[in-house]
This record gives C-alpha cells, structure tokens and sequence, in this order.
C-alpha cells in the first residue's frame, strides 16, 4: 500500500485492445492546411475529420499441462517483453515467505549457479515482483536473446535450489531490507494502514515483505512448501509482447516450462472485507517531532477488482483524486493553497482492497486540510458530480486507454492483469465498455457504500504536541497517539 499523493486507479484499461465499436474519434490537426498567417486557428477543426483508436486482439494458446499463455504481437520493434506470472502470492503464504521465495529463483535454479543466471539476465531488462495475488519475473530483451533468456526465467520459477546459503543470505538481505524501510515515513504509514483497516489474520494486514520478527522466523521447509505447492502448471501464465508469433513463443514454453505436470489444486477463498475496520479508534496520529509537515491519509476498503461496482469505484477515484483536476487537488491546491498535490488511488486485488486518500500539508494547516478533505468525500458520497466532471473523468479513464497502446511496458502490464486475476483475453475491452456506461448516480452509490464515515480510518503522521487540538477540535472521535517506529 502506498499514501496516494500522486495515486491514480489501478485498473485494467487498454484502448488497445478496444473493439471498433468503442473506439472514439478525435480530430485530424491541421498542420497541413497551416498558411502564412496561420487562420486556421480562428476555427475548430472538421468534425468530419477523425482518427481511429488502434486495435489489436489478445492472441492465446494453453499448454496440455495447464500453462496459459497470452500474447501480443508487435513488429515495429526487434524486441519482446515477456512475463511468467505465477497466480500466488503474498496473500497465499505467511507473511515475508511468497517475497522470499521469489528472491531465491536467481541465486540458484535447476543447474544453473547464480552467475550464470545473472550473467544471461543482466543482458536484458530484468525484474521480479510481487503481489498479494501474484510472483512474476519479467524481462524485455531484443528478440535474438529471447532463446536464451527464457529458459533461465523458467528455471527460476518451476525449479528454484533453495539452498541453506542462499536461504539464509537471502533472508539476512530482506530483513536488512526490512528494517532499514522503518526509518521511511512512507514505510511506516503503509504498515499501519494495513492493521487499521484488517484484522489480525487477514492475508492484507501485513505488507508483502513481512515484518523483521515474521521474516526471522521464516525457515527453508516454508519456501519449499509454497514453491510446491502453489507454483503448478495450472497456476502458471506467460504474458509477452513483441516481435515474434504465437506458435514460436508456444514452442518455446513448451520446451523450457512444461517440465513440471502436477494436478491443479483449488486456491483457497479469496480474503474478505471485515464487517467493520478495525482498531475502533477513528483517528491515529503518529507522533514525529520532528516533522514540520502532516501527512494525511483516509483509508476505507474497497471493492475485490471482480466485484461488479470495481468499475464505478475506479471512475469515482478518477473523479475524487485520480487527476489534477479532481475534487481533492482542486480544492486543497488550487482554491486554498494548503498543498502542492492532494490524490487518492484504489488498489486492484482478488479479495476487497484499500481505497485510499491523502496529501502533506503544512502543520498550522493540519486539521483545516483534513476538514476539507472529508467534505469533498462527503460530497461525493450524497452528490452528484456534475456533466463536466463526468466527461473529464472518461476522457482520462480513454487517454489512459490510448497512451497504453504505444508501450511494451503499458501492454504488458494489461496482461499481466488479465493472467493474474484469470480474466478473459477481451476483459480490457469488456472493462472499457464498463467503465464508459458507468453512471453518476453509480459514482454516488459506491462512495456511499464504501466511504460512509463508520468505514474510514484516518491516519495522520506529525508532530502531536502541534496538531493533535487542530484534529481533536473537528469532532471526528478519539485521536490515539502512538509513538513512531522510526529509528
């Protein structure tokens, strides 16, 4: 989780993948007609004149054992960006052991040594990364290479040596990781937003990376447990964009990750929303002396990325605090000048995820600011937003939709959500169409829902001895004080 100061929806939306019947057309400049005194300026250009969003399918084969692959081809560009995702993670394992496992995969895989493995992939551009649904490791790498890197990532995944060395080496690098991440303000707000809002037990309590006291406990059978059995052909997706086919990347998985059959397995229930956040205490404030500043953040839980009102959730966060213009930015920047950037984001997972809202102001400015943030939510909750901001809120969602189409990275990460979350190949158009038929009186709806004042929990960080009367004097509940982690 992340304090949304720069946050935009984190949603699945490729205008690349849009059918004609949802492209939108724009006009065609008119460079061409620019003369000496340059009139065309005085007019609007011809709506006659439009240009079509490009549309390109999802190409996709599955693999006897399971194994799903999913494809774009581009041929503009020598290159592939290429993932294997894995449908686990963080959420399917105590806390620190699905990172852990996925640091492992390239200090030793199958017989491969780790300086081989990182001699062929330090040739590209190369990434692990996980998720509270997922593990993936991705690369882009010019299409010559493609043969030889590929086979390396598909070690690290179906054949990881977890050997006691590296184990322990590992783990010593992640709880230094860990405990240098303490003195971040950003680190600390993100562990607290997770045990204000979910209970103890809950998969989405702890952060990804576990804790110093979760990580120290973690032993080698754990990892080997997850690995086997989590990581099964069945679970295993393969996502890539660029210049090749389908049947050659076919071919590929085929010989290199298809080594492992094993019977799938049923994933357990995806996390639920508890009934009420929790602890009960509506405020907490993080005493930092030191700080000259606050740092807000309005924390509720939102909808699973598969619950029918994700859609309208991901517009409303488009409209509350997912642009410059939004409600939040406008009013805190731009009419009263407390803060240079005032945002919210909403998280897409498997199971009911964080909503959240935020921004740094000035101290003196601590508990006006927080005032005002509440009433823009309030707004949005009993409101209904205007045409404008309805249109502007589309247009962005469509623009988000249009720049994906001219990036690997943006494609792929389409993909990858798609893989992750089981979707079908079509589900970025499907979401598209979604989105654009969303209503106001929907938008008001899900901030009601999700944003009514018993499910928020506000977390401030800063100096008590200044702020704590500014927010006490709002009326809003108990503030509890707690002391910072920070070294």
């Amino acid at each position: 989780m992340r304090t949304p100061l720069f946050g935009l929806a984190l949603v699945l939306v490729s205008g690349c993948l849009a059918p004609a019947s949802h492209r939108a057309s724009y006009p065609v400049l008119p460079w061409d007609r620019r003369s000496d005194n340059e009139s065309f300026r005085n007019q609007a250009p011809s709506p006659q004149s439009s240009a079509e969003l490009p549309s390109r399918a999802v190409e996709e084969a599955r693999l006897p054992n399971g194994i799903r692959i999913l494809f774009i081809p581009r041929h503009d560009i020598p290159l592939v960006a290429v993932s294997i995702v894995v449908r686990r993670g963080a959420g399917d394992a105590p806390p620190g052991v699905a990172f852990l496992a996925s640091r492992l995969g390239p200090a030793g895989a199958g017989n491969r040594v780790e300086q081989e493995i990182r001699r062929t992939l330090d040739q590209t551009a190369w990434h692990t990364w996980v998720s509270y649904d997922a593990i993936e490791i991705g690369s882009k790498v010019p299409v010559g290479l493609l043969s030889e890197v590929f086979p390396v990532m598909a070690d690290i995944i179906q054949e990881p040596a977890i050997t006691e060395t590296a184990f322990l080496r590992e783990r010593q690098r992640l709880v230094k990781m860990v405990s240098e991440d303490l003195g971040r303000s950003e680190d600390e707000n993100d562990r607290m937003q997770g045990r204000l809002l979910f209970p103890p037990g809950h998969p989405y309590r702890a952060t990804i990376f576990g804790s110093r006291p979760e990580l120290e406990a973690i032993r080698p059978e754990e990892i080997k447990k997850f690995l086997a059995e989590q990581v099964t052909p069945d679970q295993i997706v393969v996502v890539a964009v660029g210049d090749l086919a389908l049947g050659q990347l076919s071919a590929l998985v085929q010989a290199t990750l298809a080594k492992k059959s094993a019977p799938a397995r049923s994933r357990a229930p995806a996390p639920t929303a508890p009934s009420a956040p929790t602890p009960s205490a509506t405020i907490t404030l993080i005493d930092r002396p030191a700080l000259t500043q606050s740092l807000l953040t309005i924390a509720a839980i939102g909808p699973a990325v598969t619950d029918a009102d994700f859609d309208s959730m991901a517009l409303m966060n488009l409209l509350l605090g997912g642009m410059v213009t939004s409600r939040l930015n406008s009013r805190l920047r731009e009419d009263l000048g407390y803060t240079y950037r005032a945002g919210s984001m909403i998280e897409a997972r498997r199971g009911p995820a964080p909503f959240l809202a935020g921004t740094s102001v000035s101290q003196e400015k601590t508990g006006d600011s927080l005032r005002e943030a509440l009433a823009q939510i309030e707004r949005m909750r009993t409101e209904l937003v205007s045409d404008d901001e309805m249109e502007t809120a589309k247009a962005r969602y469509l623009g988000l939709a249009l720049a994906s189409c001219d990036s690997f990275d943006a494609s792929l990460h389409e993909l990858i959500g798609i893989a992750v979350h089981d979707f079908p190949a079509d589900e970025s158009s499907r979401r598209l169409s979604r989105v654009l038929a969303v209503s106001k009186e929907d938008i008001r709806l899900v901030a009601s829902k999700y944003l009514a004042p018993d499910r928020v929990r506000i977390l401030v960080e800063g100096n008590a001895a200044a702020i704590r009367n500014q927010i006490a004097s709002l009326g809003l509940g108990a503030v509890d004080v707690i002391a910072s982690q920070r070294r």
